[in-house]
């Protein structure tokens, strides 16, 4: 298990530690809309960031946003035709992601200050997971790197509490996205809310196993030894 508590002490798998950066409804204080920062004489620069002086802004990502392995998989589209749910989630075609510039529109940006104050590992990425997943959907778990963006309730983060490198962090992220964690996940989630007390109790393959060697060398013989 990610997290075992089954003997009393806490014993985790991978160092990391799952939590949330910005709830909806108690930070939208920080929120703004592009229109509101356009009027505030903020303009767009690079990234899908408002700049204005020394002050800029950054996306607030929603769970929506992400894909597997993907964090441009969504923009957030604006219907107000619709008045049930007006945020509707627009894909990002092949071209989109051939564009190493392309960022995807977001619905709220939040201030860089802001972001780094939730994020006091000092990163420029951080694994994060939908919240909010349906097991009749193709995948129930999704998971991506994203870069240091704001992150709403609907995506909860895997951050590093020992030094985690970029290397063991795509091991992690291979075994959150692989078929068979997504199965476990499964049978185990209940709802529509991929809650982080049940990622704790999924299996994943621990670091030490992608340090063995395949192969070897026998006499008169020089194989190849390779490294998981």
């Amino acid at each position: 298990m990610l997290v075992d508590r089954s003997r009393g002490a806490e014993t985790k798998v991978w160092p990391v530690r799952s939590r949330t950066m910005f709830h909806m409804a108690n930070a939208s204080g920080l929120f703004r809309t592009a229109a509101e920062l356009a009027n505030a004489g903020f303009y767009p620069v690079r990234g899908n960031h408002w700049r204005k002086g020394n002050e800029s802004y950054l996306p607030l990502y929603q769970g929506r946003m992400i894909g597997q392995f993907d964090h441009r998989a969504n923009a957030v589209r604006v219907n107000p035709h619709n008045t049930h749910n007006p945020y509707l989630s627009e894909p990002a075609g092949e071209a989109q992601h051939r564009d190493p510039a392309f960022s995807p529109q977001s619905r709220y940006w939040v201030p860089a200050e802001a972001v780094r104050r939730a994020m006091p590992e000092k990163r420029e990425w951080t694994i994060a997971y939908r919240r909010s997943n349906r097991s009749t959907d193709v995948r129930t778990m999704i998971a991506a790197l994203v870069p240091a963006v704001g992150l709403g309730d609907s995506v909860f983060l895997l951050t590093p509490e020992d030094p985690l490198t970029a290397a063991d962090a795509l091991l992690l992220l291979g075994n959150l996205n692989s078929f068979g964690f997504d199965y476990v996940t499964r049978q185990k989630a209940a709802g529509t809310n991929l809650s982080w007390y049940v990622v704790e109790q999924l299996p994943v393959i621990a670091p030490e196993p992608y340090e063995r060697t395949f192969g070897g060398t026998t006499a008169g013989d020089t194989a190849t030894v390779v490294t998981a």
